[in-house]
């Protein structure tokens, strides 16, 4: 990660503890936007995705996924195992190894740590796409907790999600109540939506585990099942 020279305001401004509620500057949001997340998100792909790709490939090939949408689901099921790997890494983590390297550019900026602990808590959830108040600025809706989530999707090439669609992904906070996407959701097909809500609302309280990502993973499997049964009996009439 390169060293920033301006950075003078942020060093003299608030907590050093990040807070999801906290409004930051928009010097805040290209630091995190601009270099963090994607230096962050880049180096850890690099250093793991090859090694989980057999785990991720074993868990996708029995749920016959489009193949124009298997990349996507690849990459969230990435993310939600190094997620999984943070959570209960109770001494150190890959979270950890990068702050460690990235100490000195970390250290200009008193929030920059906090921010990437946060990272220990995210996992993949379920969401009903309520509103949009543009192609990247969304309202979600959490499916198990009904909250709204106020969302930006910064990705250029991500795909725009239908409204009244289920999508499903990892939320990063920013501040101010605001989150984005590590990658792309996992669009479900808009014609599945309603037995996908009734499903995964149901299973979710059934299928609880020690870690949320667990719960997810099952409850995805379920998900993805009904989402292939819809589309073939859609094709067949």
């Amino acid at each position: 990660m390169k060293e920033r020279k301006n950075v003078i305001q942020l060093k003299r401004a608030g907590s050093p503890t990040f807070s999801k509620e906290t409004s930051y500057s928009d010097e805040w949001f290209d630091l995190v936007m601009g270099e963090w997340f994607p230096d962050f998100a880049q180096t850890i792909a690099r250093e793991h995705f090859i090694d989980s790709l057999p785990a991720i490939d074993e868990f996708i090939e029995p749920h016959h996924i489009a193949p124009h949408k298997k990349d996507t689901l690849r990459h969230n099921l990435f993310w939600c195992r190094m997620n999984y790997v943070a959570f209960v890494s109770q001494e150190w983590s890959y979270i950890d190894d990068y702050i460690e390297a990235n100490a000195d550019v970390l250290s200009e900026v008193p929030p920059s740590r906090s921010w990437l602990k946060e990272w220990t808590s995210i996992a993949h959830r379920f969401y009903f796409v309520g509103s949009k108040l543009s192609d990247r600025v969304l309202v979600l809706v959490d499916m198990i907790t009904e909250q709204p989530v106020d969302v930006v999707v910064c990705d250029p090439h991500a795909v725009t999600p239908v409204q009244g669609s289920i999508v499903a992904g990892a939320l990063v906070p920013l501040g101010d109540d605001l989150y984005f996407p590590i990658v792309d959701f996992y669009h479900f097909e808009y014609e599945a939506r309603r037995p996908l809500g009734i499903a995964i609302r149901h299973y979710y309280p059934l299928y609880e585990k020690t870690t949320p990502h667990e719960t997810f993973m099952d409850v995805l499997s379920i998900a993805l099942q009904i989402e292939h049964k819809v589309c073939c009996d859609g094709e067949k009439e």
